[in-house]
């Protein structure tokens, strides 16, 4: 699972206890609970007809990742420091040192 592997790499650099997982769906909540819980359940709507998640490409899935930019901007609305990656993402090192590097100083975005 994605998820779990993010996490384990992510504990590998000791920054798991930085991290929320924002799950977009029921199984995927419960799944993510088994390993954290720094967890929170987005209602998208793509576990709501009859039990079956939304496909690639199609519009109930397009209609969830519009949503994704909500969940940061309500996070730095509150004041957290987001980074905004994908359960996909394999990291050599430790990512927060990467924008604590002096040329991403004062920097309000910065893309890798």
């Amino acid at each position: 699972d994605f998820a779990a592997n993010t996490y384990v790499n992510l504990q590998h650099f000791g920054i798991h206890e930085h991290v929320v997982f924002i799950a977009e769906d029921h199984e995927a909540y419960r799944a993510l609970s088994k390993i954290t819980d720094r967890v929170v359940l987005s209602w998208s709507g793509m576990d709501i007809a009859e039990g079956v998640p939304a496909q690639y490409g199609d519009k109930a899935y397009g209609d969830v990742t519009k949503l994704r930019p909500s969940y940061m901007l309500a996070s730095l609305d509150a004041g957290v420091h987001v980074v905004w990656t994908d359960v996909d993402i394999f990291y050599t090192q430790n990512i927060l040192d990467v924008f604590r590097r002096p040329a991403h100083a004062g920097a309000d975005i910065v893309a890798i």
